[in-house]
């Protein structure tokens, strides 16, 4: 983009630019070099962008950036810069009606990245997925009820049906799906009952039937890592490439169903597609450290691509933002692995799925996915059983949805107080926003992070 151009379309937006670019919440001084939707797009560009390119982002200070809206006239605001950083999914149409304007009408010239391409089958259902069989515990199964001779496959984080296996024809429908290089695929092995097939038993190693895996005879072994965890098949992406695997299935010590006949067949790629995401998913991957990491990559390789002379120092800001964000990763295991807890209460919107499935821990809200959902008075009577029946103290609650961020808190943390036994609250950053207090401190997505996520997880999860 040329000067002449930029100072332009920046004197033709007028008082409506002007009036935006007061209230920005990244705060530094003259025009970025690019704008990120909310907090921790433009912290992750600016992060990378280092001394070369700066980032902004139009949410205000006080704000969160999930559920906002610009005012009129943000696009003339976006045209004067080189870039737009943003997430392609309806939660935040601003941002994509934007980007959409933008690369019809300047995408020869600019820069637009979508933040969450190829993370693909990553991304959580937004609806909850397709509902796998639920698990009959009210009596003990017979080896006749189960070995049905067929056993599914289902993709524990976005409860998808990947696999179908039938012994008496000895072959897959489907099978377990493409890993990406260092991600890592829970699968639920389960076997459906015979007389009907809604009803179902989870194989685990701590169940009479059990589910097992293993490499083919004379499979490759080198691009790929088997686990088995909490009732499931881990699988974990080593190198790009193809392998074998065969399920095996346990009464006991006897083997009872095999897959030796036609092992699975796996593929390790590089990047998931973008075709096998859920048709709606949860928009908050950015909540995730480890998809985070992934997504700092999208916009490390679109910084390299805009300025490639430059593309080695990006790479090395963005190396070391990454181990800033593993480092988070770690602490989070750390703590809910050492936790006397695995279930806490947060008095807002249903945001923090993808933390929770990463780490095996549950974060009980009274509404949905959307902030602007609201509250019932039978959701509150549940928090507060939930409470009492896990000795919950400490609650934890959107500081953004406060009437006075920082400082008061929500309605709906008062009426627990007043109901249960729960004593103390304590803030869980939405990462999307800065409060006026972490906006003094400069808190970006790391340090939010480290200063207010991880203690207020430890307080909830750990009563005195």
């Amino acid at each position: 983009m040329s000067p002449t151009r930029r100072e332009a379309l920046a004197a033709g937006a007028g008082a409506a630019a002007g009036a935006l670019t007061g209230c920005l919440g990244g705060g530094s001084s003259g025009s970025p070099d690019g704008y990120g939707a909310f907090l921790a797009l433009s912290d992750w560009a600016d992060a990378v962008g280092g001394e070369q390119l700066t980032f902004e982002t139009p949410v205000e200070t006080g704000e969160m950036g999930h559920g906002w809206t610009p005012n009129s006239g943000i696009v003339p605001d976006l045209v004067a810069t080189e870039m737009f950083v943003y997430l392609d999914t309806p939660e935040f149409q601003w941002a994509v009606d934007a980007a959409g304007t933008l690369s019809r009408d300047y995408g020869d010239e600019m820069t637009i990245v979508d933040a969450l391409e190829g993370l693909g089958p990553r991304l959580l259902p937004f609806d909850g997925g397709g509902d796998p069989p639920e698990p009959v515990d009210d009596r003990e199964f017979t080896r006749e009820e189960l070995a049905t001779g067929e056993f599914q496959l289902w993709d524990a984080r976005t409860d998808r049906q990947e696999g179908r296996w039938h012994s008496g024809r000895g072959h897959w429908h489907g099978g377990p799906p493409d890993v990406a290089v260092g991600d890592e695929i829970p699968l639920t092995v389960v076997v459906p009952h015979a007389e009907d097939e809604t009803i179902a038993a989870p194989l685990g190693a701590d169940e009479r039937f059990r589910a097992e895996v293993r490499f083919a005879a004379g499979a490759d072994e080198s691009v790929l890592d088997i686990g088995s965890q909490s009732g499931t098949v881990t699988l974990r992406g080593r190198s790009t490439g193809e392998t074998e695997l065969v399920f095996e299935i346990y009464d006991g010590e006897e083997l009872i169903e095999d897959t030796t006949a036609e092992p699975a067949q796996v593929s390790v790629v590089a990047a998931y597609s973008d075709d096998r995401a859920p048709d709606s998913f949860d928009p908050h991957a950015w909540i995730d450290p480890v998809l985070a990491g992934e997504m700092v990559g999208t916009i490390t390789d679109a910084l390299a691509e805009y300025d490639p002379e430059n593309a080695d120092r990006y790479r090395e800001n963005a190396d070391r933002y990454r181990a800033e964000l593993a480092a988070v990763d770690e602490r989070l295991l750390e703590l809910v692995t050492d936790a006397e807890l695995d279930v806490a209460v947060f008095a807002g919107h249903d945001s923090y799925q993808y933390i929770e499935q990463r780490y095996g821990f549950e974060l009980v809200t009274p509404t949905g996915v959307s902030p602007n959902e609201e509250v019932a008075s039978s959701d509150i009577v549940d928090l507060v059983a939930l409470i009492e029946a896990n000795s919950i103290e400490t609650v934890l609650y959107d500081p953004f949805e406060a009437a006075q961020p920082g400082a008061d808190l929500p309605r709906l943390v008062e009426a627990l107080f007043e109901d249960s036994g729960a004593e103390r609250a304590e803030p869980l950053s939405p990462l999307s926003g800065v409060t006026q207090g972490w906006a003094e401190k400069e808190w970006g997505y790391v340090e939010q992070m480290k200063q207010v996520n991880i203690p207020s997880l430890e307080a909830a999860l750990n009563p005195s």
